[in-house]
């Protein structure tokens, strides 16, 4: 479980690092931070270990510790506010918050359920993302079937995100753990929920700003998305 959770670590340093080049000043708490870099460096490495693998025939962090390297060389221009705050106070706040929390919590926990109940995701994630990210981590000289049309459903043309990036993380903790999709598809479905949030804290006063991310949490479809692939 370490390794899964270390292997976010070169992600979430290069999403600070390009938010830091792009010179956002993101003035606000550490959650929603996280929720905004560690999806942008989580999308970096995906194609930094495609990059890898269509050169070397093997996923590799080179290339991804090279980017970020490099990019810990260049110059961060002046920074400006992401967003400006809207503050309008209201003796609805603590309510609403409340509410947003208990909605939050029970869609984490079916969440949980869901990835229990189909630890391995359902369709979509055995039949070809996880398929495609074996592939990838296997690497060798026959990884490029996965964009063959020997089946209809591996849909080559779809993009090598998800794949590559799951197949990063195999080949960091060595095995093909299913909990590696499982914290990917946790931390894009949760950094959602938290940059919406984020986003009508600063754009929003007090009495609206609960209101949507609950609207988002209670689409269950949401949720399930997530925890299915």
């Amino acid at each position: 479980f370490l390794q899964v959770v270390a292997m976010r670590s070169v992600p979430l340093a290069l999403g600070a690092v390009i938010l830091r080049l792009a010179g956002i000043s993101l003035a606000l708490s550490a959650p929603g931070w996280i929720a905004l870099a560690l999806p942008l460096g989580l999308g970096i490495v995906g194609a930094t270990s495609f990059v890898s693998l269509a050169v070397s025939a093997r996923v590799s962090v080179g290339v991804e510790l090279a980017v970020l390297a490099g990019l810990l060389f260049v110059r961060r221009p002046a920074t400006f506010e992401l967003l400006p705050v809207a503050e309008r106070k209201s003796p609805f706040t603590h309510a609403l918050a409340v509410v947003l929390a208990a909605v939050g919590t029970a869609s984490g926990l079916a969440f949980l359920a869901n990835v229990r109940r189909f630890p391995h995701g359902v369709w979509d994630a055995w039949a070809f993302w996880n398929t495609k990210a074996r592939a990838f981590a296997l690497g060798g000289d026959g990884w490029s079937w996965v964009f063959s049309q020997l089946v209809v459903w591996w849909h080559p043309e779809y993009p090598v995100l998800v794949p590559a990036t799951v197949a990063r993380g195999w080949v960091l903790v060595g095995s093909e753990s299913p909990l590696v999709p499982i914290v990917i598809a946790a931390t894009f479905t949760g950094s959602s929920i938290v940059l919406v949030f984020w986003a009508l804290r600063r754009r929003m006063g007090p009495v609206l700003r609960p209101l949507r991310p609950r609207c988002l949490l209670n689409r269950f479809d949401k949720v399930n998305r997530g925890d299915q692939r």
